[in-house]
Protein backbone atom coordinates (compact mmCIF):
# COMPACT_ATOMS: atom_id res chain seq x y z
CA UNK A 1 0.00 0.00 0.00
CA UNK A 2 0.59 3.48 -0.15
CA UNK A 3 2.95 4.81 2.56
CA UNK A 4 0.92 6.90 5.37
CA UNK A 5 4.64 8.63 7.00
CA UNK A 6 7.70 8.95 5.53
CA UNK A 7 10.61 11.12 6.61
CA UNK A 8 14.00 11.95 4.87
CA UNK A 9 16.53 12.01 7.64
CA UNK A 10 19.25 12.99 5.22
CA UNK A 11 19.62 12.85 1.13
CA UNK A 12 20.13 9.40 1.24
CA UNK A 13 18.39 7.67 4.57
CA UNK A 14 14.65 7.76 4.68
CA UNK A 15 11.78 5.97 7.07
CA UNK A 16 8.38 5.32 5.21
CA UNK A 17 5.37 3.84 7.59
CA UNK A 18 3.14 1.87 5.34
CA UNK A 19 0.03 -0.02 6.90
CA UNK A 20 1.88 -1.74 10.26
CA UNK A 21 5.31 -2.07 8.83
CA UNK A 22 8.31 0.42 8.34
CA UNK A 23 10.86 0.45 5.55
CA UNK A 24 13.79 2.43 5.19
CA UNK A 25 16.03 3.55 2.23
CA UNK A 26 19.48 4.15 2.29
CA UNK A 27 20.00 5.56 -1.50
CA UNK A 28 17.37 8.44 -1.03
CA UNK A 29 14.53 6.33 -1.76
CA UNK A 30 15.17 4.92 -4.79
CA UNK A 31 15.35 1.24 -2.84
CA UNK A 32 13.49 0.23 0.06
CA UNK A 33 13.80 -2.24 2.85
CA UNK A 34 11.30 -3.75 5.37
CA UNK A 35 12.97 -3.93 8.43
CA UNK A 36 10.28 -3.87 10.99
CA UNK A 37 6.58 -4.35 11.90
CA UNK A 38 4.83 -2.71 14.75
CA UNK A 39 2.93 -5.74 16.86
CA UNK A 40 0.70 -2.86 18.44
CA UNK A 41 -2.96 -3.33 17.15
CA UNK A 42 -4.19 0.21 18.42
CA UNK A 43 -1.11 1.93 16.42
CA UNK A 44 -3.04 4.13 14.02
CA UNK A 45 -0.89 7.18 14.11
CA UNK A 46 2.74 7.43 13.60
CA UNK A 47 5.65 10.35 14.14
CA UNK A 48 8.95 10.13 12.96
CA UNK A 49 11.41 11.78 14.85
CA UNK A 50 12.80 14.90 13.62
CA UNK A 51 16.21 13.94 14.84
CA UNK A 52 15.87 10.12 13.14
CA UNK A 53 19.43 10.06 11.49
CA UNK A 54 20.62 10.40 15.34
CA UNK A 55 18.27 8.78 17.41
CA UNK A 56 16.09 5.70 14.85
CA UNK A 57 12.84 7.19 16.79
CA UNK A 58 9.33 6.66 15.72
CA UNK A 59 6.44 7.11 17.89
CA UNK A 60 2.99 5.60 17.94
CA UNK A 61 0.07 6.21 19.90
CA UNK A 62 -2.37 3.20 21.06
CA UNK A 63 -5.40 3.09 23.21
CA UNK A 64 -3.74 5.39 25.96
CA UNK A 65 -0.62 4.52 25.00
CA UNK A 66 2.32 6.02 23.66
CA UNK A 67 4.84 3.60 22.01
CA UNK A 68 8.28 4.19 20.99
CA UNK A 69 10.98 2.42 19.45
CA UNK A 70 14.79 4.11 19.10
CA UNK A 71 16.10 1.12 16.66
CA UNK A 72 13.84 2.33 13.49
CA UNK A 73 11.09 0.21 13.97
CA UNK A 74 12.20 -3.03 15.15
CA UNK A 75 11.08 -3.33 18.57
CA UNK A 76 8.57 -1.42 20.83
CA UNK A 77 8.64 0.15 24.14
CA UNK A 78 5.55 1.87 26.29
CA UNK A 79 6.90 5.01 27.03
CA UNK A 80 4.06 7.17 28.38
CA UNK A 81 0.22 5.91 30.16
CA UNK A 82 -2.58 7.71 30.98
CA UNK A 83 -2.62 9.89 27.36
CA UNK A 84 -6.55 10.58 26.41
CA UNK A 85 -8.06 8.26 24.29
CA UNK A 86 -11.10 8.49 21.61
CA UNK A 87 -13.24 5.89 23.74
CA UNK A 88 -13.82 8.64 26.27
CA UNK A 89 -15.66 10.72 23.51
CA UNK A 90 -16.90 7.94 21.69
CA UNK A 91 -18.22 8.98 17.84
CA UNK A 92 -16.49 8.07 14.74
CA UNK A 93 -15.47 11.62 14.20
CA UNK A 94 -12.48 11.36 16.55
CA UNK A 95 -8.65 10.84 16.32
CA UNK A 96 -6.00 11.13 18.59
CA UNK A 97 -2.96 12.41 16.97
CA UNK A 98 1.11 13.37 17.51
CA UNK A 99 2.31 16.56 16.36
CA UNK A 100 5.65 16.88 17.51
CA UNK A 101 8.45 15.14 19.31
CA UNK A 102 11.50 17.15 21.30
CA UNK A 103 14.21 15.74 22.57
CA UNK A 104 15.71 16.43 25.85
CA UNK A 105 18.64 14.39 27.93
CA UNK A 106 17.49 10.96 28.55
CA UNK A 107 14.50 11.12 26.08
CA UNK A 108 11.78 12.95 24.59
CA UNK A 109 8.42 15.58 25.22
CA UNK A 110 6.24 14.40 22.93
CA UNK A 111 3.10 16.36 21.60
CA UNK A 112 -0.40 15.03 20.61
CA UNK A 113 -3.70 16.19 20.29
CA UNK A 114 -7.16 14.91 20.30
CA UNK A 115 -9.95 15.91 18.08
CA UNK A 116 -13.49 15.29 18.02
CA UNK A 117 -16.19 17.04 15.77
CA UNK A 118 -15.32 20.74 16.41
CA UNK A 119 -13.01 20.31 20.12
CA UNK A 120 -9.49 19.76 20.39
CA UNK A 121 -7.58 19.05 23.41
CA UNK A 122 -3.45 19.20 23.50
CA UNK A 123 -1.38 16.87 25.88
CA UNK A 124 2.15 16.36 26.45
CA UNK A 125 3.91 13.24 27.41
CA UNK A 126 7.34 12.86 28.77
CA UNK A 127 8.99 9.26 27.41
CA UNK A 128 11.78 8.78 29.05
CA UNK A 129 14.08 6.37 27.27
CA UNK A 130 16.69 3.93 29.58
Amino acid sequence: GEPSTVRFATDLLAVAIAGDNVYLSEDGGRAWTRIGQSELEQAHYYLISPRFDADHAIYTVGTAMLYVSTDAGRTWVEAGQGLPSCEQYGGPDCDVELLESVPFDGGYTVYGAVRHDFHSRIWIARAVMD
